[in-house]
């Protein structure tokens, strides 16, 4: 969308079964006013066909005509690289992402299983497998990837995990210096503020990082008896999965604020 505007010193009025105490002439000067704000703001990307949407609510400035850093996409990876850039006051950082901005609705966690459906999703389809995806047609199933201000973080699921700490060991080990659990810890201590109590004094987390972590604020009773289900066949009851994560049973940990979803985008602001 190319933005396109006119300014223009008349006022066309119609008829209104209201009244108003502004004058034309004040509603008119207003209007050109705000005219001629836009037009100064806007004009150059107007001459050069950039579309361009200002979005005062995140805090969009006028494009620049170079940066320092232009980061292309505005997934996990991308906002947190642009964050970190933008630590420094005196560079500049352009930030591009094909998608839209979020909305309300990719903020209410329920809603995560109708965003796959939407344009919020780059609508990926996996390739042919033998031994999976039987429900769908030629065993391609679904692959959701995010298309928008946070990329995939708008629409996961919000479990917060981090894998086993014998896969980052193998990592290592195959030749891959600085990924092993003790060198990678330091990484997830530093993104991570989790507010769940029992975890306040773990050193496995952390409550300095921008990545809000908190239990799911709906807690229904069968959450408890499932866990106590899971004690009785041998498992470890209200493990910290994201520790430990073999033979145990707990609630989810959540990327969640207040039990809103909390997205990169929101973190790297």
């Amino acid at each position: 969308m190319v933005l396109t505007y006119k300014c223009s010193s008349s006022i066309s009025e119609g008829s209104s079964s209201g009244s108003s105490n502004i004058s034309s002439d004040t509603a008119s000067d207003s209007s050109m006013y705000v005219c001629q704000s836009y037009q100064s703001t806007y004009a150059q990307y107007q001459q050069q066909e950039i579309p361009f949407r200002e979005n005062s609510f995140i805090g969009d400035r006028p494009i620049l005509d170079e940066y320092d850093f232009i980061v292309i996409g505005a997934g996990p990876g991308g906002c947190v690289v642009a964050n970190r850039l933008s630590e420094q006051p005196n560079w500049s950082v352009l930030l591009l992402e094909a998608g839209q901005d979020e909305s309300i609705y990719t903020d209410i966690p329920g809603a995560v299983l109708f965003l796959d459906g939407t344009s919020y999703n780059w609508g990926y389809t996996a390739e042919p497998a033998k031994n999976a995806c039987f429900g769908y047609k030629d065993n391609r199933c679904p692959w959701p990837k995010g298309k928008g201000m946070g990329g995939s973080s708008i629409i996961n699921a919000m479990i917060y995990t981090r894998g086993k700490k014998e896969d980052y060991d193998t990592i290592a080990a195959l030749g891959n210096d600085g990924w092993s659990y003790d060198d990678v810890l330091p990484y997830f201590l530093k993104s991570e503020n989790n507010s769940i109590p029992e975890y306040q004094n773990s050193p496995f987390h952390s409550q300095k990082g921008n990545l809000h972590v908190e239990r799911v604020r709906y807690h229904s009773s069968y959450v408890d008896k499932f866990i106590e289900a899971g004690g009785e066949l041998g498992l470890n009851k209200n493990i910290d999965y994201t520790v430990n994560p073999d033979n145990g049973v707990s609630r989810f940990q959540a990327t969640t604020l207040n039990g809103h979803r909390v997205c990169i985008l929101i973190n790297s602001e």
